[in-house]
């Protein structure tokens, strides 16, 4: 067992988002965005299916084509080789689960 605290990894930078490995393994990743209002990260694909749950903050959660309004509760899920992004209104803090492993 592997315990975890995010409140202890959230960090911020001025200039661009950050991102942080959670957990790695062979079968899935998972990632922790911390981005400061707004800060995004632009549209793209994965090899992979895509889970991505907002812990704090406000923003949207993005495809090429739908913009998905986004706070703390919210979980979009992404097919894989489906666009997606994210747009932070506010500090926002996203958890993403990828899987398999890119």
């Amino acid at each position: 067992m592997e315990r975890v605290n995010l409140d202890e990894m959230e960090e911020y930078s001025e200039e661009y988002p950050v991102a942080k490995i959670v957990y790695d393994s062979e079968v899935m990743r998972i990632v922790l965005f911390c981005l400061n209002e707004g800060q995004e990260i632009p549209i793209h694909v994965s090899t992979s299916e895509v889970m991505l749950h907002v812990l704090k903050g406000r923003g949207s959660l993005v495809t090429d084509k739908e913009e998905v309004k986004a706070g703390p509760g919210t979980i979009v899920t992404y097919a894989r080789e489906e666009p997606h992004g994210m747009k932070a209104e506010e500090k926002m803090v996203i958890l993403a689960t990828i899987a398999p492993r890119p």
